[in-house]
């Protein structure tokens, strides 16, 4: 009975610390508050006098949760209420992909939170959900390959609370990177136990990586985990059951392929939306500066650039001081394969991030390597020291219950060795740091004072004899502290109200016109994206932007790779009609702008309508509407893109009687419609992923919709289906016949059907295969 209660209080220890961890370091969700950012709503000037005066806008580069995550999280909420999928983004970029867009995580398990709660509960669920299963794999991971429970646990803490996951959770690449220490347990057990179960269990461990919305880190978690499979392909099981390479090997290329086949209703519309960005795979990212290394001994990230120039969130890394001291003790477990393995992957990772030896410059050469961002590599940095840190606390706490001198003296030098390092980086720190830390806890003297700290409790552990409890408490204790003191509130808590509340500029223009329209800001009087949240419709927008409309907006949007954002002096200096075709009715001036004053000296063109705050809203008098005909007299049809473009920026172009077409078009029979006099679109709608209206034309036409062309967009005239083809270079053209219409475009993308019934047809598979695997169990139990 003895050791079944100290068995059962060393399992039940950790996990105790470890919910303790995730409550205190969440704690004031159970208070009704919301970890978001909502400093990045607060700094423009529709919201700034509403400012609550906790919040702070001196905060990091994590505008993304503001500007991406939390408008895509509430469209996919709001479509599915309304009983749809949302494939489609109207509300940015002039309409673009949703489905397709690798961020918008639709078929992600953990986002179906979305489908059935409140955005802001959903969203807060999502944290804690995330740091619950991401210390549960990595501590899953750590017994799997033989460390003790308060090792596995450490090893979780470390993972889910260091720099890397603490200033980008939230965002996608967490969502990704939870699955890496399950990728790698799901690996082992497959080699040691080569089985069907095994080989579901990889897939699954596969697929959600692929479903998260980060390609980059799939990548990359996904390269670690055939990377060990192939390390320990050729060596002998640890478990009783035995495997021969080839078959581990066979076995683990079949989950690869049925990881694909579940995921292609997510990998199929990406790589096409992947094909029409335009940014491709032609990028070479450079490494961080060799110096931010010392970014993994630095608990200072409250702010963009910290107290020794360290962007924050790109060159975080802090990992825990337990890992310094630790880590190097790991050189003395058994079995040695996972040391070997996880040393080579922090010393190679740490190389190409910071661009260190020759390392990189071979990566260069790699096509498909060479364009990952390499600096994200921190991220495989920290995992292989919080395992290394596991497995080295697993041989001190071995060495507590079973004394060895000679081996107690070996993790003795380690440790010191470990901390003679900590110490020199922390010095160098001290020696660089020239402003004070914005966070107290983010001193580098508390990183001195945890490591010291963290060695104090190993070589406690090492000099006294049965000192297992009291080390196992020790361990937890520090880590804990070390990691909750560094991690805790780096995303900021706010009320659900103070999340994009309601504002007086957009709900007037919610009100001023039935008929579809977009706005665009000139200025930032607002966060990007944020009308999203308004349910108002942009002609710019912050995303990879389809190569359709960045090209078309060349000339009045700067030159961003991830943005379309419309500018004043382009606006007010252009003579043709490329903004107006983007049904872009109404400007939000930023009044600070100095070439604010010239819209309200051009009346005829822009029409002041009202102000609220440090803006003004101005109606652009030449918008196209969100639909209209042309004449198919008026067809040009010119091939090359660039002419294409070349005749739209002309001052002369006139969109209402000439379209530019790619190829002749043969207008549809319309021997059944009602005769109409004169040429106009009414009773116009537009819904996430359909438009229809009504069409009234005395001769055949062409009706150009102001929505960006993409493949998938099908048509129906009178309920008979008609071609959709792009028109005037980025914009969407339907063929129409003499008479009234009924028209409706429906978003029907063909690589969202062929990602389905591949994905059914897998999941089919796989259910198949434990059917029969449960079937032989049972004929070998009976047998």
């Amino acid at each position: 009975m003895g050791a079944v209660r100290r068995f059962r209080l060393q399992s039940s220890l950790p996990l105790v610390m470890a919910l303790l961890s995730i409550a205190v370091m969440y704690g004031p969700v159970f208070a009704g508050r919301v970890p978001f950012p909502v400093a990045f709503i607060y700094f423009f000037p529709l919201f700034a006098p509403d400012r609550p005066q906790e919040v702070s806008l001196d905060v990091p580069d994590i505008g993304d949760l503001a500007t991406q995550f939390y408008e895509y999280r509430t469209l996919s909420s709001k479509a599915v209420a309304d009983g749809a999928l949302p494939k489609w983004n109207p509300y940015i970029l002039s309409g673009t992909t949703f489905v397709g867009n690798p961020l918008s995580a639709l078929f992600y398990p953990p986002n179906a939170l979305y489908y059935v709660l409140p955005v802001a509960a959903a969203w807060t669920f999502g944290f804690l959900l995330r740091t619950l299963l991401c210390i549960l794999f990595t501590a899953s991971f750590l017994r799997r390959i033989g460390a003790t429970p308060t090792a596995a646990v450490v090893s979780g803490l470390l993972y889910t609370f260091s720099g890397f996951m603490t200033v980008w959770q939230g965002q996608s690449m967490p969502d990704t990177a939870i699955w890496l220490p399950l990728i790698c347990y799901a690996v082992v057990r497959l080699h040691d136990d080569p089985s069907i179960r095994s080989v579901v269990v990889l897939t699954f461990a596969f697929v959600m990586p692929a479903l998260s919305g980060h390609p980059e880190t799939m990548a990359h978690i996904t390269l670690v985990g055939a990377g060990l499979a192939v390390f320990i392909a050729p060596q002998r099981p640890v478990a009783a059951k035995s495997t021969r390479t080839a078959k581990f090997l066979s076995l683990f290329a079949t989950a690869g392929l049925l990881s694909l086949g579940i995921s292609a209703i997510q990998l199929i519309p990406s790589v096409e939306w992947f094909q029409n960005v335009y940014r491709g795979l032609d990028v070479t990212w450079p490494s961080a500066p060799s110096w931010s290394l010392l970014g993994i001994v630095s608990r200072d990230i409250a702010g963009s650039i910290n107290s020794f120039g360290l962007l924050i969130p790109l060159q975080a890394s802090y990992v825990g001081m337990m890992a310094f001291v630790a880590a190097p003790v790991a050189l003395l477990s058994r079995p040695r394969r996972y040391v070997v393995f996880f040393f080579a992957l922090a010393a190679l990772s740490m190389c190409i991030a910071y661009g260190i030896g020759p390392v990189l410059e071979v990566v260069h050469q790699i096509p498909f390597l060479k364009t990952l961002k390499h600096d994200r590599l921190i991220l495989l940095v920290t995992f292989a020291m919080s395992v290394l840190t596991g497995l080295g606390v697993s041989v001190v706490e071995d060495l507590t219950e079973h004394p060895d001198r000679k081996r107690a003296t070996r993790v003795g030098l380690l440790t010191a060795a470990g901390l003679w390092v900590a110490v020199q980086l922390i010095y160098t720190v001290s020696v660089l740091t020239i402003t004070a830390p914005k966070n107290r806890m983010g001193h580098i003297f508390i990183s001195l004072f945890f490591v010291l700290l963290s060695a104090a409790v190993v070589f406690a552990a090492v000099s006294f004899r049965r000192g297992t409890p009291w080390f196992r408490l020790g361990v937890l204790l520090v880590v804990c502290a070390d990691v909750y003191t560094f991690a805790y509130g780096f995303i900021p808590f706010a009320s659900p109200r103070q999340i994009f509340p309601p504002n007086e500029l957009f709900s007037r223009l919610s009100a001023m016109d039935p008929s579809p329209f977009r706005i665009s800001q000139l200025g930032y009087s607002f966060a990007t994206n944020s009308q999203m949240i308004y349910g108002l419709h942009e002609s710019d927008g912050y995303e990879i932007p389809l190569t359709r409309i960045r090209t078309f907006a060349e000339g009045i949007s700067p030159a961003y790779t991830d943005a379309v954002v419309m500018e004043a002096k382009p606006i007010l200096e252009s003579n043709d009609r490329r903004a107006d075709l983007l049904n872009t009715k109404y400007y939000v001036v930023l009044q600070e702008l100095p070439e604010y004053p010239k819209f309200l000296q051009m009346p005829d063109r822009f029409r002041f309508l009202f102000e609220y705050r440090k803006a003004s809203v101005f109606e652009n008098l030449r918008a196209m509407p969100g639909a209209f005909l042309v004449p198919a007299s008026g067809i040009q049809v010119v091939k090359d893109s660039g002419s294409q473009m070349k005749i739209l920026k002309e001052p002369s172009f006139n969109p209402q009687t000439t379209v530019i077409l790619d190829e002749p078009v043969t207008p549809p029979k319309t021997s059944n419609a009602s005769p109409a006099q004169g040429a106009q679109v009414s009773m116009f709608q537009r819904k996430t992923n359909e438009l229809q209206m009504r069409v009234d034309t005395d001769q055949e036409s062409i009706l150009v919709i102001s929505q960006t062309y993409y493949p998938g967009w099908k048509a129906y005239i009178d309920g008979e289906s008609t071609p959709v083809f792009p028109a005037n270079y980025a914009l969407t053209g339907v063929s129409v016949g003499r008479g009234s219409h009924d028209v409706r475009l429906s978003f029907e993308p063909e690589s969202l059907k062929v990602g389905i019934l591949v994905s059914l047809a897998t999941l089919t598979i796989v259910v198949v295969l434990l059917a029969f695997q449960r079937r032989r169990e049972v004929l070998l139990s009976d047998s």
